[in-house]
């Protein structure tokens, strides 16, 4: 792997910086991935629907996406080094893989955001398992890798571009689904609207899916760019190179300052005499070398040889024709890898009720999961949910903010706060017994607005926030008490003791108030 070979800069990016550069990417190889991709999804639409049809190959083409993308990866992996390859080379790297990494993919891992970043690791690493397995725990737990909402994005878009296709299919010919049929039942179960459904879901899959393979698989190289430095290796290679190039120029620079000794050409006269001797010694006869002659001896010899072999068999020989077949080398689509994939998984047939309980458990356990996830959505964001509810025991430890739970150096609280209230004041305990009455006014809100008060609010908003649920005849006092606890706690001014008991009368008769209304 040369990094002086990648078609972008190696430096340290946000899973952001990552994104846009992914955008860069795809937009220069768009076709050529998506040619790939569609290449590999069209066969198996074609097989699947003649033997399955639309609804099961449907199903199966959403369950074949991961190894779908892994030729995407082998040709995002030699592109991004410069290396141009052909989509027979890129096609044939599923072979590659192993039978575990294959039943992984598309079992436990399915569904998994990680599977796009994760995937370099097993397909062009190719470590023993171990090894693997730490490379993943540390590509994951040491990296911001942003997967999950990259995988949430691009599956949003795909349902983007299938419904806009299929509803531009229905807009173009409405003639295909009369008026009457229209959001009903039937016109979903309609074949027609399945089989366009299905079209406009091959295609925003083939245009997604190069943006979610180069978006894993570039996150996966700046991951190993943060954690291996390949931009301080390959500054220092670059500086290596810069300083071996002032070198070859110094050094002959240098050879200029060498003083040279003259060469002097020979005279034509001794030149003309070695051309003289040389003629001479050709034009010298040759001696005749004498010819090799075999005696009669070995002649007889010789012959009484070749009539043993001619008389006896001594060598056994067998002639057969051969057919003279073309060469498969040139052969641009070979098959042999399907043959042997599907020899290597015909042990499956006898786990394939197991396979698929377990497939429609994992389907139920996250259908469950998505409704009670909305169930908690929806209980948490209506009224009249929260209304129904009881409210706790213990609301101070919830409700209360931490400026009034600061003022108690003991761990309880008295129940009669107000009570509790007159009772510091009589005692010159002027800051705890505002304290008390702040906790009475929010605990009594509190229980009409659970979710109105938290921990860390300060007085400022807590007032801003009672301001807008209480009436308005006691806005006027609210006002008083928590400009009265800032004067005391923030501004360090004198409070009288009348105003403070003014104020937990006036809290007395709202409770008096409301007991008489809930006794009529």
């Amino acid at each position: 792997m040369e990094l002086n070979k990648l078609t972008f800069e190696p430096q340290p990016r946000t899973p952001h910086q990552v994104f846009d550069l992914t955008l860069l990417f795809v937009r220069r190889n768009f076709w050529s991935l998506f040619s790939l991709y569609l290449g590999l999804l069209i066969p198996i639409v074609l097989f699947g629907t003649l033997l399955f049809g639309v609804y099961y190959t449907s199903l199966l083409v959403w369950w074949l996406k991961p190894l779908l993308e892994r030729p995407l990866l082998h040709y995002l992996a030699n592109n991004s080094f410069g290396i141009q390859t052909k989509w027979q080379q890129s096609i044939k790297a599923i072979t590659q893989l192993k039978l575990i990494d294959i039943l992984k993919m598309l079992t436990i891992h399915r569904l998994s955001a990680n599977r796009a970043y994760l995937a370099p690791v097993e397909q062009l690493e190719r470590q023993n398992a171990t090894q693997t397995t730490k490379r993943k725990n540390i590509l994951k737990n040491r990296c911001d890798n942003k997967q999950f909402w990259w995988m949430i994005l691009c599956v949003h878009i795909e349902l983007v571009i299938t419904g806009v296709l299929v509803g531009a299919f229905f807009a173009l010919f409405p003639d295909t689904m009369p008026i009457n049929d229209q959001f009903s039942i039937e016109y979903f179960n309609n074949e027609t609207f399945e089989q366009v459904y299905f079209i406009g879901y091959l295609i925003a899959i083939s245009c997604i899916a190069p943006y979610f393979t180069t978006g894993g698989f570039l996150m996966y190289l700046n991951s190993r760019i943060k954690l291996e430095a390949w931009d301080i290796e390959l500054s220092f290679k670059r500086i290596a190179a810069k300083f071996s190039q002032i070198c070859l120029i110094g050094l002959i620079s240098s050879l200029l300052f060498i003083q040279s000794q003259p060469a002097y050409a020979e005279s034509n006269e001794s030149f003309s005499e070695k051309i003289e001797k040389l003629e001479k010694q050709l034009n010298k006869t040759k001696k005749e070398e004498p010819e090799y002659q075999r005696t009669e001896q070995l002649n007889q010899i010789h012959q009484d040889v070749v009539n043993i072999y001619r008389e006896n068999e001594l060598i056994n020989s067998q002639s057969t024709w051969v057919p003279k077949l073309k060469d498969n080398k040139d052969s641009q689509f070979d098959l042999t890898w399907l043959k042997n994939l599907f020899e290597s998984l015909s042990f499956l047939t006898s786990l394939s009720s197991v396979i698929g309980y377990i497939f429609w458990a994992l389907v139920i356990s996250l259908v469950a999961w998505v409704i009670w996830k909305i169930v908690q959505i929806f209980m948490s964001n209506n009224s009249w949910s929260r209304q129904n509810r009881k409210v706790k025991s213990n609301p101070s430890e919830t409700h209360v903010p931490d400026f009034i739970s600061s003022e108690n150096n003991k761990n309880k609280w008295p129940k009669d706060l107000l009570t509790a209230s007159k009772q510091a004041l009589e005692q010159s305990q002027t800051r705890y017994a505002l304290a008390l009455l702040l906790r009475h006014s929010i605990l009594r809100i509190s229980q009409q607005h659970p979710n109105l008060f938290h921990k860390s609010m300060t007085e400022n908003e807590c007032k801003l926030a009672l301001i807008k649920v209480i009436k308005d005849e006691q806005k006027s006092s609210y006002h008083i008490l928590f400009d009265t606890w800032i004067a005391l706690a923030w501004a360090h001014k004198p409070v009288t003791s009348d105003t403070i008991l003014s104020l937990i009368e006036t809290f007395v008769s709202f409770e008096q108030l409301q007991g008489a209304r809930s006794e009529s």
